[in-house]
């Protein structure tokens, strides 16, 4: 198994981000629990790994954004758990 990310969440939850079909590509996210209990996956392509985790379940996303005139822009979207 390839890892291409590891983050932890407030709560000290682990996600793993595996590699997919690609070398390149993303696969599934596992999440562990703070002693390294499995707890399960979002499958490939279901959630974005977050590039930042806040209180109660909050996750920054960063995407980069093209508009109709080509210009690229980053957002930043802010995702709650379970929404």
């Amino acid at each position: 198994m390839v890892i291409r990310g590891l983050a932890t969440t407030w709560d000290r939850h682990i996600w793993v981000l595996r590699c997919g079909d690609g070398p390149s590509d993303d696969g599934p996210i596992d999440v562990l629990a703070p002693e390294g209990r499995y707890l399960g996956n979002y499958r490939a392509g279901a959630v974005v790994m977050a590039a930042a985790f806040g209180p109660d379940g909050l996750a920054a996303i960063i995407e980069i954004e093209t508009d109709e005139l080509g210009v690229q822009t980053v957002a930043v979207k802010r995702r709650v758990a379970g929404g």
